[in-house]
């Protein structure tokens, strides 16, 4: 039954414009959470007016504890005049419900226009944007957070933070404990009283402060200081604002160039995802101020350097050295001259080099394979060469008429008989080692020299 009350009161609150106060404040009651909150509303006309003059809006509900934290903390300050301008600051312009926020900050315009407390044009301005794990976040002065807990209709975020409104710039300064840049400010004289041109910029609507705030420029200062004059020194503060635009972190894109107050201009850059102006890095950004916006930056501004950020260099990782693989030495392979076992079928007839040939012939071709074989066929035909001159040759120490001899199984013997020829299994015609070759398979086997 709630649920459908609640359901019912969204639907009203969106359509029906004439009485939206009513029905507003009826969402408002419908939870515990927020009764705080509805009971101050209920209770004053002027709450009440400016929800009944509110149009396309988004609201940002603080919740009953929210509330009791910051009258607690602030127990002096929580007037009825403030808590109506918080309520003005809460009220943005515009429908935001939680599938708009991004990872992106949006500076979405409220109804506060309070010249007391806002000097910007529009209306001041909440930051919202998505946290690292998706929650919705509402940053407002002074980097207060506040997380939108639950969303009721779509356009009412309860929140767990009052928001802070923004100060004005000398006083976030010090609440923000930018300590070098009040040391640099007081250094310069700039927050003297006689300082007019100091006064008359925070003083202005719709302002840009780019403000050094590290050690290094602090030093830097310290030496400018001690040799300039005071126009010197007023020129240099005004270099470092940019008056008549609200530049959020949002609008300040590549390449763009702001006048500034002393009359020179500021370039923005963008490298590498950081932001810079002239070469100083934004090291800080979004600071929202009752006339405008403060960056930090981690150097001092120069108008007589306006130079971009050097160009990084792209760093490449060095080529390694790698050594030569050192070339194996061979072993030498020792090639084993084969030792042939004759047989009485294949090496009758054979010569003790046609043996020997024999042998090289097949270690060389088991180690180098065709190489091989191409070289035993070339030592073949000088063997057949050699192995017919062996057969002609007179053996000296024989006789004068020494006739033919032949080998056979290691045997010289003489030639004298026709049926004494040489055999084997070669079927006719000469063997390749220079003999006659015959059918037949028996070899004569002579045991003994003779001569005729």
């Amino acid at each position: 039954m709630k649920l459908f009350r609640i359901q019912s009161l969204c639907w009203l609150s969106a359509l029906i414009t004439q009485i939206s106060a009513i029905t507003f404040l009826g969402v408002l009651q419908s939870y515990p959470e927020l009764s705080t909150l509805y009971g101050y509303i209920n209770a004053s006309a002027n709450a009440t007016g400016q929800i009944a003059s509110a149009n396309n809006f988004t609201f940002l509900a603080a919740s009953n504890d929210a509330i009791a934290t910051f009258t607690q903390d602030n127990p002096s300050v929580a007037t009825e005049d403030l808590l109506e301008t918080i309520l003005q600051y809460s009220l943005l312009q515009g429908g935001f419900p939680t599938l708009s926020f991004t990872n992106t900050s949006q500076f979405v315009p409220s109804n506060l226009v309070n010249a007391t407390y806002a000097n910007v044009t529009g209306g001041q301005v909440v930051e919202l944007v998505l946290d690292a794990s998706g929650t919705p976040e509402i940053v407002t002065g002074n980097k207060t957070l506040s997380t939108s807990t639950s969303t009721v209709c779509g356009i009412i975020h309860i929140v767990n933070e009052v928001l802070s409104i923004p100060l004005a710039t000398v006083t976030e300064i010090t609440a923000a404990r930018f300590e070098f840049l009040i040391s640099i400010l007081n250094l310069g004289g700039f927050l003297n009283t006689n300082a007019v041109y100091v006064n008359e910029v925070l003083e202005l609507p719709d302002v840009t402060y780019f403000l050094p705030n590290t050690a290094e420029a602090l030093g830097n200062f310290t030496n400018i200081a001690r040799n300039s004059s005071a126009t010197a020194l007023q020129a240099a503060f005004q270099y470092h604002i940019v008056p008549d635009f609200v530049g959020y972190s949002s609008l300040l894109t590549n390449g763009l160039s702001l006048k500034t107050a002393q009359g020179s201009n500021v370039t923005v850059t963008i490298q590498d995802g950081d932001m810079f102006i002239n070469s100083a890095k934004v090291i800080a950004s979004d600071y929202l101020v009752a006339n405008g916006v403060v960056h930090v930056l981690d150097s001092l501004l120069n108008q007589f350097d306006t130079s971009p950020p050097p160009v990084p260099v792209a760093t490449t990782s060095p080529i390694p050295t790698i050594a030569p693989t050192p070339t194996p030495t061979p072993t030498p392979t020792a090639i084993t001259f084969a030792s042939v076992t004759p047989s009485a079928s294949h090496s009758s007839g054979l010569t003790t080099g046609a043996k020997i040939g024999i042998g090289v012939g097949v270690g060389i071709a088991g180690l180098i394979g065709l190489a091989g074989l191409a070289g035993y066929l070339l030592r073949s035909r000088k063997q057949k060469r050699e192995s017919r001159a062996w057969g002609e040759q007179n053996m000296s120490g024989l006789g004068s008429d020494p006739g033919k001899f032949y080998v056979n199984r290691g045997t010289v013997q003489k030639q004298g008989d026709l049926g004494l020829g040489v055999h084997n299994t070669i079927s006719g015609g000469v063997s390749p080692y220079g003999f006659e070759a015959h059918d037949s398979p028996e070899v004569a086997e002579p045991s003994t020299v003779r001569r005729e």
